[in-house]
């Protein structure tokens, strides 16, 4: 992966290199914690856990957050459309997903870290007295006692995959909760696991301390601009891994915003440009883009059209002294992604140690999820 980063975020070259050794002093620290640890672990025990799952030709993954974003964003990556996501409860659409399914043939994961996720015992109840049979039915959940547990005893489930305990759930795609549900669909997790392994601390640091220090200048919304269709789901999870993470106190937060390019040239490029200067950009793009797409009558590539559109949204972003790194990946596949997340990932933890803050937990979360029980409970007689 390459990185590079605009004139205008790295005036403050002196303040930056402190940041940075600050890091290092604290690498042990970050890269011993239980989620940095999971691209250590052998995938093959996953992949064997998997193999007798391959042979159903759907899955329909039940989980929201942690449990459903980071494999939607793989899966979308990869072109992977054998599974169908429940991860919200709008009755409508929760009826017109069931009803394109075919039962038979679908192997339904339910997944909650907690196992206490209201959202998702509903789901499963819904989905364990109309349609899954129990032998088609995988569970993902921490190994304690929970409603999920209780509801996997009474319809006699008994394959249950334990998430780590000690990992939040958006910082679980390398675990069994996001590598499980993708081996199951055919995507060779070893790669993933691999690219983590190549992530390199020192472009970790540099993002880390850039993001930082532009947020302590005042640019406190970070949109992550994705120039490759197939990564725009990777927006949705990067969205959640930041905003629960370093989103604490009312006074530390950053706001992380999604763009995909180009089709938000024609939506949000005027906010970006002209609008107010409180932002740090990421970029993403992949240097090769996908097979050659000729246009019948011009002398350029659907390819170079794209490229070129890119490039001059960069060549913009500097002439309007726009603050922003760009993320160059050589492709759009499963080890470059492997590396992208784990660097992610790294960076958010990294944020947390500059600010002071634990990264690790969402209270406010929490709160809502009380409020949520108290206003049903007044429906209850």
């Amino acid at each position: 992966m390459k990185i590079r980063y605009s004139q205008t975020s790295t005036t403050d070259k002196a303040a930056l290199k402190s940041l940075r050794a600050k890091l290092d002093l604290q690498r042990g620290t970050i890269q011993g914690l239980p989620f940095a640890r999971l691209k250590d672990n052998d995938p093959e025990e996953i992949i064997k856990l998997a193999a007798p799952y391959k042979h159903f030709s759907h899955i329909c993954l039940v989980g929201l957050g942690g449990s459903s974003l980071g494999v939607k964003a793989i899966a979308h990556a990869l072109g992977v459309s054998k599974i169908t996501f429940l991860d919200n409860i709008d009755p409508q659409m929760v009826s017109q997903l069931l009803a394109g399914l075919d039962p038979k043939e679908t192997l339904f994961i339910i997944s909650s870290k907690s196992g206490g996720t209201i959202e998702v015992i509903s789901l499963a109840r819904i989905l364990l007295e109309k349609i899954a049979r129990p032998s088609q039915v995988v569970i993902i959940t921490d190994p304690t006692p929970s409603p999920l547990m209780e509801l996997a005893e009474k319809h006699k489930i008994r394959q249950i995959i334990n998430s780590p305990a000690d990992v939040p759930g958006r910082f679980s795609l390398l675990s069994e909760t996001g590598l499980f549900p993708l081996a199951c669909a055919g995507v060779p997790i070893e790669k993933l696991v691999e690219g983590a392994r190549q992530t390199k601390w020192k472009q970790v640091t540099e993002l880390a301390a850039q993001t930082y220090l532009n947020a302590k200048k005042g640019r406190t919304t970070l949109p992550l601009f994705v120039y490759s269709e197939r990564l725009s789901k990777l927006t949705d999870w990067y969205i959640q891994l930041l905003a629960e993470s370093i989103g604490k106190r009312r006074t530390v937060g950053i706001t992380p915003l999604k763009a995909v390019g180009v089709k938000d040239q024609h939506a949000q490029l005027q906010l970006f440009l002209d609008g107010p200067r409180d932002k740090f950009f990421l970029f993403v793009k992949a240097e090769n883009d996908g097979p050659q797409l000729t246009i019948p009558g011009e002398g350029y590539s659907l390819n170079a059209l794209f490229d070129a559109e890119y490039r001059g949204v960069i060549g913009a972003f500097k002439k309007r002294k726009n603050s922003f790194g760009e993320l160059v990946i050589e492709e759009v596949a499963t080890t470059q992604l492997g590396e992208l997340v784990y660097l992610l990932e790294l960076q958010v933890a990294c944020l947390g140690s500059l600010y002071g803050i634990n990264f690790q937990n969402q209270p406010a979360v929490e709160l809502s999820k009380q409020l949520t029980k108290l206003s049903l409970s007044k429906l209850v007689p």
